[in-house]
């Protein structure tokens, strides 16, 4: 198989593996902030803040659209969304490729990087092994 030929198409979608890592992770600050010795005010403040950031991870997540990536070589990728384009990225030597996530990191043209995150659920299951099989070619 030869990575410079392919071209892929990867509709990515809003992961729900993600939201539920993140209200996890408020529930257990919630938690520990319960077993805290700390002034009550100093606790209140603190569970306003958590339950304030798992809010606004739900709500990003519902407004989240659809994302087209793009793959034109083994080095040139594209990001459309409904509300940006990013052209010419460039994928960075270093993926994190396993069979349930893939972390692809990428070098926009003016030099910033981008990280996607892309567990199972992010992509149907054959777009997932694709991307997969396309980052181990490389």
């Amino acid at each position: 198989m030869t990575v410079e030929k392919i071209q892929g198409t990867f509709n990515l979608r809003p992961s729900k593996t993600i939201l539920i890592a993140q209200l996890g992770l408020s529930l257990t600050v919630v938690i520990i902030l319960f077993g805290l010795p700390i002034f009550w005010w100093a606790r209140l403040l603190a569970l306003v803040i958590a339950a304030s950031t798992a809010v606004e991870w739900v709500r990003r997540w519902k407004v989240q659209g659809l994302e087209v990536l793009r793959c034109q070589d083994s080095e040139r990728w594209s990001l459309d969304a409904s509300d940006f384009t990013l052209g010419g990225l460039k994928l960075e030597t270093n993926q994190f490729v396993t069979r349930s996530l893939v972390i692809l990191y990428f070098k926009t043209t003016a030099g910033k990087s981008l990280i996607r995150v892309l567990p199972a659920d992010a992509l149907p299951s054959g777009h997932h092994r694709l991307l997969r099989q396309l980052l181990i070619a490389r």
